[in-house]
């Protein structure tokens, strides 16, 4: 009979020990206990500096001691806090079923990259930084880790079209080339190629500066900062770039202008009307020069065996084009889809935009002309005097033979008509 009053007053004592559990739990955290079919579950997990970004803790990762894990009730007023220990884990017991949140506090040096969902309970990653599950009766909920990294800084390297100095993904395209960005402060020295856009991964936090190497074929254009801030200086540097480290820097933008170009072709203009079509000969070896009016800028290039040059590489500005025929003489000059004007000498002013491309500007030539009389030499003094000496008036044919600069023969015959009166050219 003692026994049987014993092991009651025991029951009683649980009982009543029970209660103070439920109440000073609801005390402390705002929920109850549903009630005794309702058995607490655990929930586990870990917070940590993701070091290699593999989504793993391993030994290169570095834990997070002491830091601060709430688990808040979805749509209640239940919440619990706990501490996470030497080795970053945390752990939650006596949470009751139903839907809770997750919310590690975020280091001030590191962005929160992952969350993982963890083995138990229904989770829902679409919250940054929070895990939303569903914890039913009595589960153990393990591996809900949370993983962070070191911010990156970012941007882009691009063909300002227009050159405003703002980057437009849809109009202004990227520079797909081997180009150098340096991120740099008076400890750390990162370099990284872009093709187009460029990123420096696991940047601890300190002060830094953006240099780039300025692209080939390009001219400087307007650079801007990013999200962390920063100064644009001459030169392709972006300096007092702040990384506290809870913060990516994103958008950092280097701007270049494409450089200009002009083509055309030099021609004999056979047909003489002052254009070029195909009737017209090539001329090769003329030497086309391009000087600036508004900078000093100085560049040649020879005609091609088709008569054709480009000339490249240039900035914005104002330029005379001029040519230097090797044999035949200047005739005409066509201006091109830029416009401009005809100076002296054939010379052609030419306003160049930025990174255009400037086409048709054609440089018409002719052969030299050998001309003469035949007449009657009156006086026998062998020179042509028309006060004295008679022109021929009959149909003659007089023959130019020779050889070309290059070796080629040439025999061309000229049929003057009488009505010439012995004039031929």
């Amino acid at each position: 009979m003692k026994l049987l009053e014993f092991n009651a007053h025991m029951k009683r004592l649980a009982g009543l020990a029970s209660l103070l559990i439920v109440g000073f739990a609801g005390l402390m955290g705002g929920w109850q206990l549903a009630g005794a079919a309702d058995i607490p579950a655990e929930v586990h997990g870990r917070v940590y500096l993701d070091t290699n970004e593999d989504y793993t803790f391993t030994a290169v990762d570095i834990a997070y001691p002491g830091l601060t894990v709430t688990l808040q009730e979805v749509g209640g007023a239940g919440w619990l806090t706990t501490t996470t220990d030497a080795s970053g884990q945390y752990t939650f017991t006596g949470v009751p079923s139903g839907t809770w949140q997750i919310v590690p506090t975020l280091p001030i040096t590191a962005v929160r990259e992952y969350a993982y969902p963890g083995i138990g309970g229904i989770a829902d990653l679409s919250g940054i930084g929070v895990i939303t599950t569903t914890i039913p009766v009595s589960a153990v909920l393990t591996n809900y880790d949370f993983l962070d990294r070191f911010p990156y800084i970012g941007g882009a390297i691009y063909s300002d079209a227009n050159h405003n100095g703002v980057y437009d993904i849809n109009t202004d395209p990227l520079i797909y080339a081997s180009i150098s960005v340096t991120l740099s402060n008076n400890l750390t020295h990162f370099v990284t190629t872009g093709y187009g856009n460029f990123y420096f991964f696991d940047v601890p936090p300190g002060t830094y500066w953006l240099t780039e190497q300025q692209p080939p074929g390009f001219d400087q254009g307007i650079n801007a900062s990013g999200s962390l801030g920063g100064q644009v200086l001459a030169g392709d540097v972006i300096t007092g770039i702040v990384v506290t480290g809870n913060a990516d820097g994103l958008n950092y933008a280097f701007g270049e202008v494409p450089q200009a170009s002009v083509t055309g072709r030099a021609y004999i203009d056979l047909n003489g009307n002052a254009l070029y079509d195909f009737s017209d000969g090539a001329e090769a070896g003329v030497t086309v020069t391009l000087n600036g009016v508004t900078n000093s800028v100085q560049m040649s290039v020879v005609t091609q065996v088709d008569g054709t040059y480009l000339l490249s590489g240039m900035p914005a500005g104002q330029y005379v084009l001029s040519r230097t025929p090797t044999s035949a003489i200047p005739v005409t000059s066509n201006l091109g889809s830029a416009g401009g004007i005809v100076g002296p000498a054939f010379q052609l002013t030419i306003t160049i935009a930025p990174g255009s491309t400037n086409t048709g500007y054609n440089l018409g030539d002719r052969w030299p002309t050998l001309s003469g009389q035949m007449f009657v030499d009156i006086d026998l003094d062998g020179v042509y005097s028309s006060s004295i000496d008679q022109l021929l008036y009959t149909a003659i044919v007089v023959t130019l033979s020779g050889q070309t600069s290059a070796g080629t023969p040439l025999v061309r015959p000229l049929s003057v008509p009488y009505y010439q009166y012995g004039i031929f050219s």
